[in-house]
């Protein structure tokens, strides 16, 4: 069985947790390795770096260009004409 955490008068798995606070389970799993209770469980998401974003975007708008070009196939693939 799972260990369990209470805090905030709830009791649940590291995994529950985790999907509550929109954190990854290794991360909360970290903080709890770390932390107090209290500090895991309350403290906030550290914000997303700017820069991460950014690439993000430009992988994505990229993906798009891609799929626009070439109609969604991809050199290799069986669908792909050039």
């Amino acid at each position: 069985m799972a260990k369990t955490y209470e805090f905030d008068g709830r009791r649940m798995t590291v995994r529950a947790w985790a999907r509550e606070l929109g954190l990854t389970y290794q991360g909360l799993y970290g903080r709890l390795a770390k932390w107090s209770i209290e500090q895991a469980l309350g403290l906030p998401r550290r914000p997303e770096r700017p820069e991460a974003r950014a690439a993000r975007r430009s992988a994505r708008r990229l993906r798009e260009t891609r799929e626009m070009i070439l109609g969604g196939a991809r050199p290799g693939h069986a669908v792909y004409r050039s």
